[in-house]
């Protein structure tokens, strides 16, 4: 269920890690069996050249964040690059429709709480749970409607920030939670009373696989945090 869950955004707010540091600590997971739950390493557009000088001769997979103009500014320049996989592109700003995409790559189109949660077609939806701006955080009942919406839609989608913790806290949504509330959607039921449960006892994933074709990953920019919480629960080794 947990297989390349957790999007590597350690160089984002609130970690901040430095690009080589982070750079490294990716490279290294690899060789590790955290390593299989580590989806690609999350840069954005005006980074790369230092994404670059940090990597030198090793190789990763990339979620490029960016906007449309960006992707088209940096799309030739990446497809040469031999170290860099572009395997995401998490679009934000206003996008309409999508630009032209090499085929395979997975696409994510950033909406906020306050707009439509529709994607041009071909997209999938990325959303923010948490951050700086408290307009950021969904309540439980907006995070409910979203899931329900995707589960409807057959739109699969990501989310980012807040998510630290597998089971939900006064102040944050859990990821196991999510993980739930979809199931319970994609069952027929009301996925809310799964996002508000704090015993992770109560929390069940029936069918993990129709689960993540929707609910396909998190960034975050800690990984060991998630990872220790799902140690600790006993749900991975």
């Amino acid at each position: 269920m947990f297989h390349q869950f957790f999007d590597d955004a350690a160089i984002f707010p609130p970690g901040n890690m430095p690009m080589k540091e982070a750079v490294r600590a990716h490279l290294a997971r690899r060789g590790t069996p955290e390593g299989e739950y580590v989806g690609p390493f999350i840069c954005s557009a005006p980074r790369l050249g230092e994404l670059r000088d940090a990597l030198g001769h090793g190789h990763l997979e990339l979620s490029l964040v960016a906007t449309v103009d960006e992707f088209n500014h940096a799309a030739h320049d990446l497809a040469a690059q031999q170290n860099l996989t572009l395997v995401a592109l998490e679009l934000n700003g206003e996008v309409d429709r999508l630009p032209e995409i090499p085929n395979g790559l997975r696409v994510f189109v950033e909406r906020t709480w306050h707009e439509s949660l529709r994607v041009p077609e071909g997209a999938m939806l990325k959303l923010r749970c948490g951050g700086p701006d408290t307009r950021d955080t969904p309540s439980a009942c907006q995070l409910g409607g979203a899931i329900q919406h995707c589960v409807e839609n057959d739109l699969a989608f990501k989310l980012t920030a807040g998510l630290h913790h597998a089971v939900r806290t006064e102040r944050d949504h859990g990821f196991l939670n999510i993980l739930a509330a979809v199931n319970a959607a994609i069952d027929g039921s009301d996925p809310v009373p799964a996002l508000l449960e704090s015993d992770a006892a109560a929390l069940k994933v029936s069918n993990p696989e129709a689960v993540r074709r929707l609910f396909r990953s998190i960034g975050t920019c800690s990984i060991d945090e998630p990872v220790t919480d799902l140690r600790e629960l006993e749900l991975i080794a």
